[in-house]
């Protein structure tokens, strides 16, 4: 059974500040994310007209059964929905109730890239002049 899920792309800036925010679906295979994907997906958002780097993986999912919606509704239910990544791998979501199964999303959080001068070339110059010293002579007397 293929569903949906929704993904979000935080960008955030040199003063920890979001600066942009995209988002798009993607198709769950088996209710999961494979780790490909999920390589796939961060090399190809890191890059929001500046290089970033991911900071963080976030995974929402709301496991409950049907017997539990109604303590759901009336916020009841212990709500450790957002979970996060640390190590990528398969992601599975354990969605149980249908409906809520819209709300399953992945957020994933970039940072800008600090440039750091330690990747630039050191250039070396060779000067093939010979120097003559020159040897004074001092005459005792």
């Amino acid at each position: 059974m293929n569903d949906q899920m929704k993904i979000f792309y935080f960008y955030i800036n040199e003063n920890n500040e979001i600066s942009s925010v995209k988002s798009e679906f993607q198709n769950l295979e088996n209710n999961s994310v494979s780790k490909e994907r999920l390589l796939y997906l961060i090399k190809k958002n890191q890059f929001n007209k500046l290089n970033h780097q991911l900071i963080s993986l976030l995974k929402f999912d709301i496991n409950i059964d049907s017997s539990e919606i109604k303590s759901f509704i009336s916020n009841n239910l212990n709500n450790n929905y957002l979970e996060s990544i640390k190590i990528l791998d398969k992601i599975e979501f354990k969605c149980n109730f249908k409906l809520l199964r819209n709300f399953n999303s992945l957020f994933f959080l970039y940072k800008l890239k600090e440039n750091s001068n330690k990747s630039s070339t050191r250039r070396i110059t060779l000067n093939n002049k010979k120097q003559k010293t020159r040897r004074k002579n001092k005459l005792n007397m």
